[in-house]
């Protein structure tokens, strides 16, 4: 890759990772690396509105605050560590859905398995820590964030559509039953009269008549409530 196709493609991925101001949280006991990282975001042009906090208590307060789209969470710390305030993140009503990037040393394999097991966007070395490797990170977690909220929302529309449909059905089983009892009985009379030669009676016609066309209504109106349920999800 030349120069000039990496910077085009460092410029694209700075443009697609975060909208400009974008809220940030870092978690690091340290002031020093706190200054590093903001330093290298914005050598990677991450325009990122940071917030920072350098314990867990201080971490639960912030959480509180308005909503964040990306984490920067450090794994050593004088108490507690990273992975609690993943846990932490995750059970946020209001931050749960950020981007979670664990920030970790060398050696630390198992410390990227359990953070990605349990809902980290993504991982990084702290040694390694330069502008593209952050980049590509955050680039990584924000994809990985939208993917997993696309699907959460198409599961959460999917359980509202079936729970509808069920509420739907219950209400109107009883209908349809009558529906299909009633049709059901004038047809067997239809065929009795048939059967002893004489002539199929008007009522049974009529009354036939009337269940098919209740029936077509009731088709109707499942069909619009179907199609209503469906324009619903996909506003939502």
């Amino acid at each position: 890759m030349t120069p000039a196709v990496k910077l085009f493609e460092k410029s694209r991925q700075a443009a697609l990772v975060a909208k400009p101001g974008a809220r940030a949280l870092v978690l690091d006991d340290s002031e020093v690396d706190r200054t590093r990282l903001r330093r290298l975001c914005r050598q990677a042009e991450l325009d990122l509105n940071f917030t920072q906090c350098g314990s867990i208590q201080e971490f639960a307060v912030k959480l509180d605050g308005p909503a964040f789209d990306i984490v920067f969470l450090d794994y050593r710390l004088m108490q507690g560590d990273g992975l609690i305030a993943l846990e932490m993140l995750r059970k946020h009503p209001i931050q749960k859905s950020a981007a979670a990037i664990m920030i970790a040393g060398e050696g630390q394999i198992q410390v990227a398995i359990d953070a990605l097991k349990n809902g980290c966007h993504d991982f990084i070395i702290k040694d390694n820590l330069n502008p593209n490797l952050l980049l590509g990170a955050v680039s990584n977690a924000l994809e990985k964030r939208a993917l997993r909220n696309a699907l959460s929302d198409e599961e959460e529309n999917r359980a509202k559509m079936q729970a509808s449909l069920s509420r739907f059905a219950q209400s109107c089983g009883a209908e349809m039953r009558s529906i299909l009892s009633s049709m059901l009985r004038h047809t067997r009379g239809m065929r009795r009269q048939a059967a002893n030669g004489s002539a199929i009676s008007p009522e049974d016609i009529g009354g036939f008549e009337q269940s098919c066309e209740n029936l077509w209504g009731f088709l109707e109106e499942f069909q619009a409530f179907v199609s209503e349920a469906s324009q619903d999800r996909r506003m939502n």
